[in-house]
């Protein structure tokens, strides 16, 4: 009895030595992931070490429960086996590993991180697979030492864990960096787990040799069977590697042409020449290529502001539908809602089609953050040099800061909240070097965040139409709120630094096409370009864009280009085309079969010179915004609107109705509502049968916003 009691004894004494042990390998992990993200700058040294304290409490109570229960099955097992401390501690750590692992992959399924597929099957037991061979192989190591009395106690075990522990952390940052597919990634998980286990048994032998006196014969038998284990646990995975890349490698598409996606954010359709709507040659570079292509003259975004734009384009429904708009709890830490991980994308259908997937963006609402980078196989969504940068704040206290200022080391646009044409750009071209000889056609997304604001061209572009080089100007928030007004002068001075944008924009998309074109790249590619959003300048005494759906912010430029498979020279002023049609005219152009749950319509018939259906409507909406609110009471409401080639009907959700006949008020300055009731019913009763129909059935729960997110947004004018 004493006996037994005595057993328990020790068995609880290992389950609480483990579980606090496994608690700080898993606090110094997780907090380590967060001091590296972009969430940091939010968070001081108290918070950090407030939420390492946490996570080491709840995982060491977690596992301690967890152990306990798992103790109580296993004792007589134990028991029979006559284990000692040592191994019975590895063995719970192993127990730790792989559940954790097993965890992991269940956050994953369930959160619809991993495909649902073979591909989701086969990255599952990866990561299993994985975990198991680290815990077979520590605890077989381990035990075999240990029945030899290599060890003296087991602090060298511990600190052999801890050591292993620092370099595991290391190199999940740097494979993070180097990674393109993140966490999904087979490779990338086994790239962490067996660096873990050789160097957890390395540093375990060195140890144990320094601590304990070895004769030469028992020296080179724990050396062959470490090398024996370390070598079939070598084999075993990259067997499986071989087996998980056999089954899920893709026929490579033959003769398919490549597609090249270009978002130009904020840009109005009136302020591109190619329109001729404005006297001023903004876009010389963007009218070649639509002088190519076909040009739709009457195209709209279902949304004026950024995210429910382009999870439209990729998605091919509404923003009722995909969901990623802003949030209808929302609050200032929580204002939008990312688009859920079960929208199925434009970039996972090519993707899953033999397409080399890629996008680089230059918004942070374009970003990961908000569920944009479903699909993509390689997505740049770092918008400045220094987004992971633990302190932002230290640009403005720190002196180092400004020596690398005054040095030009860095600049301003290192850490503005954006990413400029020149950075995007030079990453396309780095990513085109790279993927030039490949054999499967590719999908690349650009996003630009020229012309938005704020407006600040360098020379030569930051000119009035004087002449006269125009100042970086500072105070729209000012003019949202009311506070001042511009003269005509001032609002020429502004409209120019808006063009000034679009053609610093326009050179260097010149400049990257030349260089497509060198390559031999445009020869098979259809481009695509388009914006999600235009601008207002005091229109309807609105500044800006998110807040209206009129002419001037809903109304885009879309111009569709490619040698043989669309029509060139085309200027299409009869048919309305929407962005949620982009998605189904790709997929129609490339011969995929569109999914049945798609709201946009193909616009190929219309390439063909034989639409089936008419082309005459567009509808948009955008939910309530409390940061709008807090600028300017007349802002901030939901609105919604449809549009056809006449009359064009906006709704609000206080109750106010508009309607303007846009042929002879393109500018729709003449409310029309109380003098044409019939024709306003007749377009409330359509919205409101469009509205039922991309009604969501239900809403997908998402998280807040990182902290570094935040702060970007705030840069860019979105946030207070």
């Amino acid at each position: 009895m004493l006996t037994e009691q005595l057993c328990y004894k020790k068995h609880a004494k290992i389950i609480l030595q483990s579980s606090v042990l496994w608690g700080i390998w898993a606090a110094l992990f997780e907090s380590f992931k967060i001091v590296t993200s972009s969430s940091v700058r939010y968070l001081g040294t108290w918070d950090v070490v407030t939420i390492t304290f946490t996570i080491f409490f709840a995982y060491s109570v977690l596992w301690c429960v967890a152990l306990s229960i798992i103790g109580l099955v296993s004792h007589p097992f134990w028991r029979r086996r006559n284990v000692s401390e040592r191994t019975l501690l590895l063995s719970y750590l192993c127990i730790s590993l792989l559940s954790y692992n097993c965890l992991w992959i269940f956050y994953q399924v369930g959160n619809k991180l991993l495909y649902n597929s073979i591909h989701g099957i086969f990255q599952s037991l990866t990561l299993l697979i994985g975990a198991a061979l680290i815990a077979f192989g520590v605890f077989k190591i381990t035990s075999t030492l240990s029945r030899k009395r290599y060890f003296e106690g087991i602090g060298v075990i511990t600190f052999a864990f801890g050591l292993s522990t620092i370099f595991y952390m290391v190199l999940y940052v740097f494979l993070k960096s180097k990674a393109s597919q993140g966490y999904l990634h087979p490779l990338y998980s086994i790239a962490l787990f067996l660096p873990f286990l050789l160097v957890f048994v390395s540093l375990t032998f060195i140890f144990t040799k320094l601590s304990v006196r070895l004769y030469r014969t028992n020296l080179f038998s724990l050396a062959h069977k470490s090398e024996s284990l370390t070598i079939v646990a070598i084999c075993v995975s990259f067997i499986f590697c071989f087996v998980y890349q056999g089954l899920t490698k893709k026929d490579v598409p033959q003769g398919k042409p490549n597609i090249l996606f270009i978002s130009i954010d904020t840009l109005r359709a009136d302020h591109v020449s190619i329109y001729n709507e404005i006297e001023k040659e903004t876009s010389p570079n963007i009218d070649r290529i639509a002088q190519k292509g076909y040009v739709f003259k009457r195209a709209y975004t279902p949304s004026s502001w950024t995210l429910p734009a382009h999870a439209s384009m990729m998605t091919g429904l509404f923003p009722s539908s995909h969901q990623a708009d802003r949030s209808l709890h929302q609050t200032m830490s929580w204002p939008v809602d990312p688009l859920p991980y079960s929208a199925l994308t434009l970039a996972e259908i090519l993707r899953d089609n033999g397409y080399r997937t890629a996008g680089i963006i230059s918004n942070p609402f374009v970003s990961s953050t908000f569920g944009m980078h479903q699909g993509f196989e390689f997505f740049d969504d770092q918008v400045d040099l220094f987004e992971d940068i633990r302190y932002l704040s230290l640009k403005d206290y720190s002196i180092l800061f400004k020596i690398l200022e005054i040095f030009n080391i860095i600049d301003k646009d290192d850490y503005d909240g954006e990413q400029r044409v020149i950075e995007v750009n030079k990453r396309a071209l780095d990513w085109f070097q790279k993927h030039r000889d490949d054999s499967a056609p590719f999908f690349l997304f650009l996003h630009y965040n020229e012309p938005h604001f704020t407006y600040e061209p360098p020379w030569p572009y930051n000119k009035s139409k004087s002449g006269m080089q125009l100042d970086y100007f500072t105070d729209i928030e000012l003019l949202n709120e009311g506070q001042f007004s511009l003269s005509s002068y001032g609002l020429n001075d502004l409209t120019a630094l808006y063009d000034g944008e679009i053609s610093y924009l326009d050179h260097h998309l010149g400049i990257f096409f030349k260089k497509l074109k060198q390559w031999n790249l445009l020869d098979n590619t259809l481009v695509i370009i388009t914006s999600d959003h235009g601008e207002s300048f005091n229109e309807h005494e609105i500044w800006q864009h998110g807040n209206s759906l009129y002419e001037e912010q809903i109304r885009v430029p879309l111009i569709i280009q490619h040698p043989k498979l669309v029509p060139s020279s085309i200027f299409d002023n009869d048919n309305i085309a929407q962005l949620v049609d982009l998605m189904p005219t790709i997929l129609d152009i490339l011969q995929i079969q569109i999914p049945a749950h798609i709201q946009g319509r193909s616009l190929l018939p219309i390439f063909q010179g034989k639409p089936e259906l008419s082309f005459n409507l567009a509808f948009a909406e955008i939910r309530a915004d409390i940061n709008w609110k807090a600028q300017n009471p007349r802002y901030g409401d939901a609105i919604k609107a449809v549009l056809n080639k006449e009359w064009k009907y906006i709704s609000y959700d206080n109750g106010r109705e508009e309607l303007y006949n846009l042929e002879l008020d393109p500018q729709e300055k003449n409310n029309l509502f109380s003098a044409e009731i019939i024709k306003a019913k007749e377009m409330r009763e359509l919205l409101n049968a469009w509205s039922h129909a991309v009604s969501p059935e239900k809403r997908d729960k998402k998280g807040k916003i990182d902290g570094g997110r935040l702060e970007q947004l705030r840069s860019l004018g979105y946030l207070q």
